[in-house]
């Protein structure tokens, strides 16, 4: 069992993380560099993190690439290949197998969706 003041030191460290990654979704995110943000050795730092936030970094940071890409989605027109470039996949293949996995549909079905919910 872990001692409160090790819980709370355990999330001050986690919530740095978690803030670093969300202001830099858009460049590579290493453990290592995410390890020494947290002030956690690499391994230690893996098992930590999945453990308090029940996914691992990369799954974090697919799921917050995601969620913006379903923003921008919903938001207009901008072309769904550029939305997948900006979310990190090589291509729009990949981009719609994995916000399909995540979402239920494919980005195009979402977007009509959506904007068809703001329609008047």
């Amino acid at each position: 069992m872990t001692k409160p003041l090790t819980a709370q030191d355990y999330t001050r460290r986690l919530s740095r993380v978690a803030t670093y990654i969300y202001a830099h979704l858009d460049e590579p995110l290493d453990l290592e560099k995410l390890a020494e943000i947290a002030c956690f050795s690499p391994f230690h730092f893996h098992r930590i993190y999945h453990a308090a936030m029940g996914e691992t970094v990369a799954e974090t940071v697919s799921r917050h690439r995601l969620q913006r890409a379903a923003m921008h989605l919903a938001r207009g027109a901008r072309p769904i290949a550029d939305i997948a470039r900006h979310a990190g996949y090589s291509s729009p293949a990949a981009f719609s197998r994995a916000f399909r996995a995540a979402y239920g549909r494919p980005p195009a079905a979402f977007r009509a969706e959506r904007l068809s919910s703001f329609t008047p």
